[in-house]
C-alpha cells in the first residue's frame, strides 16, 4: 500500500473548508439581513398590547383601557373567549387583507417563517412583552383606523 493513498486529498479538504466557510457566512448574512430590517419596542413600558396582522406586515399597538378586558403583559391566564371578543373589536389592517390577532406571529421578511410561532406555542405569548415591526413601517394605533363595527 502506498503512503499517498492514506493522505487526504488536499483539493477535497480545501473544498470542504471553503464550503463550510461559505455556509457560515451565508447564515450570518441572512440572519443579519433579517434583523437589520426589524425594530423592537417594549410594550410593557408603553402600557399597551400589540397585535400582528395575519401577514405580519403591520403591527397594531392598543393602549390599556382602549378596549375592555385587553390582556396585559405577563398576564397569567388568557381567556380564549375574551381574546375572540377583543379581536372582533380590532380594526382591519390598512394594507393587505386579514386581521390583527393576539396569537399571530411576527415573521421573517424574507421567508415569512415565524420568529416565534405563537399559534403552536400559545403559552409563550403572554410573556412576550417585546413587540416588533419592520423598519420603515409605522406602528399602527386605534387612531389610524376606527374600531370594528359591533
Amino acid at each position: 500500500m502506498n503512503n499517498a493513498d492514506n493522505k487526504p486529498n488536499k483539493s477535497k479538504l480545501l473544498f470542504g473548508i471553503a464550503t463550510s466557510i461559505f455556509f457560515v457566512i451565508l447564515g450570518i448574512y441572512l440572519f443579519s439581513t433579517a434583523t437589520e430590517q426589524i425594530d423592537t419596542f417594549h410594550a410593557g413600558f408603553s402600557e399597551s398590547q400589540y397585535f400582528y396582522s395575519d401577514d405580519s406586515k403591520q403591527t397594531l399597538l392598543v393602549r390599556y383601557g382602549e378596549i375592555q378586558n385587553l390582556p396585559t403583559q405577563l398576564q397569567k391566564e388568557i381567556d380564549k373567549s375574551v381574546v375572540s371578543e377583543i379581536e372582533a373589536e380590532l380594526p382591519k389592517p390598512t394594507k393587505g387583507e386579514g386581521s390583527y390577532r393576539y396569537y399571530n406571529s411576527f415573521c421573517c421578511p424574507h421567508c415569512s417563517s415565524p420568529f416565534i410561532d405563537f399559534q403552536k406555542n400559545r403559552q409563550i405569548r403572554p410573556n412576550e412583552y417585546y413587540g416588533n415591526k419592520y423598519i420603515n413601517e409605522k406602528i399602527y394605533t386605534i387612531d389610524d383606523n376606527q374600531l370594528a363595527e359591533k
